[in-house]
């Protein structure tokens, strides 16, 4: 399982498993793999995901796959985006997003990282088209109103900024204990089921 937290990980440590149809693709990420130094398997349909750290997902992979919990009890998901994607379903397990077209070993290496320490890896062009109206799929139940305590909304802005609990209980000044319920409280309201959902919502109703 993936060992999220503070401490940096040992990213040479983990396995990470491909879900990705195109050929080319899948290529080019193991070779970008292979310099960061992950061991890397390219999973087949309906192959068993419990073995690996992160699943790095593509296109029809990611709306087709069935995942429950959260990290640490499944792998992460760091969702593989091309330049026209902003079709991003909030029911969908999702830890992080980077962009195909600026694929590097150095931003894989940072956006493996980022997801590893609790964080919300995202592009900044997909953050900006999401705030300027980009097409985010959110269920009709939460274009409501969303009344939040000041906590909450503090809460949430670092959620945006891709702050793992425990970073956000430093900026806080509260415990971790506080941080996660504070977190829980937020996606309670909006009716999110995970923190990517959260954040895509704050989005998309202008509370981020």
């Amino acid at each position: 399982m993936p060992p999220t937290g503070d401490v940096l990980p040992d990213i040479t440590k983990i396995t990470t498993g491909l879900l990705v149809d195109s050929e080319v693709l899948r290529g080019g990420l193991r070779l970008l793999l292979d310099r960061i130094g992950c061991t890397t398997r390219v999973l087949g349909e309906g192959e068993p995901t419990g073995d690996v750290d992160v699943l790095l997902v593509a296109g029809r992979r990611w709306r087709a796959l069935e995942l429950a919990g959260e990290p640490p009890d499944r792998p992460l998901v760091v969702v593989l985006l091309d330049a026209d994607a902003v079709d991003l379903d909030p029911d969908l397990p999702a830890d992080g997003f980077v962009s195909v077209d600026s694929l590097s070993a150095e931003v894989l290496e940072d956006t493996l990282e980022r997801a590893l320490r609790g964080e919300l890896p995202m592009p900044g062009d997909l953050a900006r088209r999401l705030l300027t109206g980009g097409q985010a799929r959110i269920p009709e139940r939460q274009s409501r109103a969303v009344s939040l305590t000041a906590r909450e909304a503090e809460t949430l802005g670092l959620l945006a900024v891709g702050l793992s609990n425990k970073q956000i209980a430093r900026n806080l000044r509260i415990s971790t204990h506080g941080a996660k319920r504070l977190v829980s409280a937020v996606l309670i309201k909006l009716g999110a089921p995970n923190r990517t959902a959260a954040v895509v919502t704050a989005m998309k109703i202008g509370l981020v």
